[in-house]
């Protein structure tokens, strides 16, 4: 498995990229797989840096 980086201002993400995941249907199975627990803390604590996350992609091309 690939060792996925964060950039530093976003260290405090690192526990939520075991949903990091390159397809959909990976994606999809880990949502049907989980907790309502696991995924309300992973929403909860995305949701919490969206803002700062959003700013960050706006710097690439899309």
């Amino acid at each position: 498995m690939l060792e996925h980086q964060l950039p530093k201002a976003f260290h405090d993400l690192a526990p939520y990229l075991e949903w990091a995941l390159p397809s959909e249907r990976e994606r999809r199975a880990k949502r049907a797989t989980s907790t309502m627990t696991e995924i309300s803390e992973f929403y909860d604590g995305m949701l919490l840096r969206m803002e700062a996350v959003l700013g960050y992609l706006a710097e690439f091309p899309p």
